[in-house]
């Protein structure tokens, strides 16, 4: 009498093509995963970005209409341009218009390499609310709630703040979208994720559709002279 045999588990060979096939679909799969991820992260930090620019609003409505511009002083605007870091602007917003630091840290950005935890009420309120490496975003001082709309206010720091170029380098500052998508908030609290050119890296605009950050007192456009010269602020 003849018996029958059923055969038990896989040979090597189908366990090597199952594992093969799997490997290629999760190859194809990980660029929308990772482009899902970097829209997830990107969508938070624009929220955020839109955070700030509405506490600069708010700030604004107390203070003439002037977004932070002048260095404080015991709680007085000394009348001194804030001409070194983004953070010190920032710091005016806190804590009467942002009552945490968290909206000015962003993921896997070199100019915040890791989140911070709130600074005590005892430092918020001496106005030095915002350490190196605890913010992201680079700011236009000298600007007001009259300026052009079109005026850019805040935007993710530059690796290049002068020339006001990202770069495609991720481990580098100015680069946690590659070059290509940056934040920007303009005077008006509008928030966009900007494309930049391929080989300048710069956000194009008005005037001269080349940089939106240009300051060059060009006509109807940012000024970098007079009293009401602007001047385009890295963070630290």
């Amino acid at each position: 009498m003849r018996i029958s045999r059923t055969r038990k588990g896989l040979t090597f060979l189908e366990v090597a093509i199952m594992i093969s096939i799997v490997a290629v679909f999760a190859i194809l799969a990980l660029p929308a995963f990772r482009s899902t991820a970097t829209k997830s992260v990107q969508t938070k930090a624009l929220n955020n970005a839109k955070q700030i620019g509405f506490a600069c609003n708010a700030f604004a409505t107390d203070n003439n209409g002037h977004f932070p511009a002048y260095v404080v002083v015991n709680g007085t605007a000394s009348g001194i341009r804030i001409s070194d870091y983004s953070n010190t602007a920032f710091d005016q917003l806190i804590p009467t218009y942002l009552s945490t630091i968290q909206p000015f840290y962003l993921e896997n950005s070199a100019w915040t390499p890791k989140r911070l935890a709130d600074p005590s009420p005892a430092t918020m309120a001496a106005g030095t609310s915002l350490p190196a490496g605890s913010n992201e975003w680079a700011y236009v001082a000298g600007l007001s709630d009259t300026s052009n709309s079109d005026f850019p206010l805040i935007a993710d720091g530059f690796a290049d703040p002068k020339g006001h170029a990202y770069t495609m380098d991720q481990t580098e500052r100015g680069g946690v979208w590659k070059g290509r998508g940056p934040i920007v908030i303009l005077c008006d609290d509008s928030a966009y994720i900007v494309k930049c050119d391929p080989w300048t890296h710069k956000v194009p605009g008005s005037p001269n559709g080349v940089d939106l950050f240009d300051t060059s007192g060009q006509p109807g456009w940012m000024s970098s002279t007079g009293t009401n010269a602007q001047t385009v602020l890295n963070p630290r």
